[in-house]
């Protein structure tokens, strides 16, 4: 998986005409979300780390089972989620987000900031513990511009072997535009533009001829064994 692209620019292959309407909906209304409907994203896998207050998020699909939450295998399997009520707020992003390439959803949730906190640079498999497997999500830049980056697989190793810290030298491949697919065995983050940011994310299943597009091929590569998350945080 380490040899997948970074990140793959997706705005070419989805009708975005629309995706203003999504913004300005959140920006109009994310002040009405509920305080008990807003978590800290919690990304840094440096459990001695605390995540940044402001850096929040909200499910809009959220586990059927709390339980499973330890078991990362779920993040696009369909049957194991549920649309929150919260979702129902903003209908104009449920339309989009149900209009995607997608033949199942899995999870879905929205991470923002009022104060430009970005989100803790993370790989969603530690190396050498988890075993990876090709995502299918899409990344969306909501609002402020957020721009999601990589960087490879050795300065990725190299930050989990020494402390959890970015170095200048790492080498960085930044997306373009408002969506993006990256590699998420990489080590990646957001940089936030304006101090108002969201970015959405949405797990799950691609169509058929999107994954073509997308990988070049047509099989759905996920994952259906237990994956243990309980390493990343305690």
């Amino acid at each position: 998986m380490t040899n997948l692209e970074p990140i793959i620019e997706i705005d070419e292959y989805l009708d975005l005409s629309k995706f203003n309407l999504c913004t300005e909906e959140f920006k109009q209304n994310f002040h009405t979300i509920p305080d008990y409907e807003i978590s800290v994203g919690h990304f840094s896998p440096d459990i001695s780390i605390e995540n940044p207050y402001n850096c929040k998020r909200v499910m809009l699909r959220d586990l059927k089972d709390k339980n499973d939450w330890k078991d990362w295998g779920l993040i696009d399997k369909e049957e194991k989620w549920k649309d929150t009520k919260l979702l129902d707020s903003f209908p104009q992003i449920k339309k989009f987000i149900y209009e995607l390439p997608f033949k199942s959803i899995g999870r879905v949730f929205i991470t923002f900031t009022e104060d430009g906190t970005n989100i803790a640079p993370h790989s969603d498999f530690t190396p050498n513990v988890q075993k990876p497997w090709r995502q299918e999500f899409l990344w969306f830049s909501l609002i402020g511009r957020k721009r999601m980056w990589t960087t490879n697989y050795e300065n990725t190793l190299e930050f989990y072997k020494n402390g959890f810290i970015v170095k200048d030298n790492f080498e960085k491949t930044y997306s373009k535009g408002i969506c993006c697919r990256f590699n998420s065995v990489l080590l990646h983050g957001v940089d936030c533009i304006e101090n108002f940011s969201a970015s959405i994310r949405v797990d799950g299943e691609y169509e058929e001829d999107f994954r073509y597009k997308i990988f070049g091929d047509t099989e759905w590569k996920t994952e259906y064994d237990f994956v243990d998350e309980t390493h990343l945080r305690k």
